[in-house]
């Protein structure tokens, strides 16, 4: 009678003779540490651990890449955003990494600033249109959130806004 094989050994035993290329164990090895590193930043963000424990986790991986901080640095970094509380990521930016928050609240404030500028003169364009259209009064407020050149306007900005993240993130 012949021997039931399991998957495990079917799988096996097809795969005896094949190895990895040093280019695919990087690539492995950097996607298990970015693995681990977007669990130590959502457990920050959860308020589980704080920006020392997040250090101290960093500190103690001894056989991590030189890279490893790189990497903290683009998953903090990724979860800034406009308009939002970001108090904890520059926290741990400067607790965990020693970096400088200034150069990302600059960003985040320009970016903001244009936002608001835009929003302010889109808002006046929006007000003219209606007012042509016979619409007007003090109780007339254009809705932006409906308004598709804004909303185009918006998913722009915040593309732009990401990509000038990313440039950070590569210094």
């Amino acid at each position: 009678m012949a021997d039931i094989k399991s998957t495990i050994d079917i799988v096996m035993e097809r795969t005896k003779n094949l190895t990895m290329t040093e280019e695919e164990k990087d690539a492995l090895r950097q996607k298990e540490w970015t693995g681990k590193v977007r669990g130590w930043v959502r457990k920050f963000l959860d308020g589980q651990i704080d920006a020392a424990e997040l250090k101290t986790d960093l500190e103690a991986e001894e056989k991590a890449p030189p890279a490893l901080k790189n990497i903290l640095k683009t998953e903090l970094i990724t979860h800034l955003q406009l308009g939002g509380d970001n108090r904890r990521i520059f926290h741990a930016l400067e607790e965990a990494l020693d970096i400088s928050k200034d150069p990302f609240i600059k960003m985040i404030q320009s970016f903001q600033s244009n936002m608001d500028e835009h929003k302010a003169r889109h808002l006046e364009h929006l007000r003219t249109v209606l007012m042509k259209r016979g619409i007007h009064g003090s109780s007339v407020i254009p809705n932006l959130a409906h308004d598709k050149g804004w909303i185009a306007y918006e998913q722009q900005s915040k593309t732009d806004f990401n990509r000038a993240l990313t440039s950070l993130t590569d210094n």
